[in-house]
C-alpha cells in the first residue's frame, strides 16, 4: 500500500510524541519541519539545520541527502 506524505508526517509526529512526551501541536510542527528539511536535503547540496539533543541543548549542523543511496 502506498502512503502519502501526510500519513508519513503524522506517523512521525506520533513517534515524536512517544519519544519525547511533548504536546501534539509541538510534535506535528516538528514532523512537518523534518519533512521539509528532508525534501530540501535531497534537492540541495548542503543544508544548515539545528536539532535538540537529549539534554535539551541545540546542535547546529550541515548535511545533505543528495546522491545518497536509500539503503546505506
Amino acid at each position: 500500500m502506498k502512503t502519502n506524505f501526510r500519513s508519513r508526517v503524522f506517523t512521525r509526529a506520533y513517534e515524536i510524541i512517544k519519544a519525547t512526551g511533548k504536546a501534539f501541536a509541538v510534535c506535528i510542527s516538528k514532523a512537518w519541519a523534518l519533512y521539509r528539511l528532508t525534501k530540501q536535503m535531497k534537492a540541495n547540496d548542503e543544508v544548515s539545520f539545528a536539532y535538540e539533543k537529549k539534554d535539551g541543548s541545540l546542535r547546529h549542523a550541515y548535511g545533505t541527502l543528495k546522491n545518497v543511496s536509500q539503503f546505506v
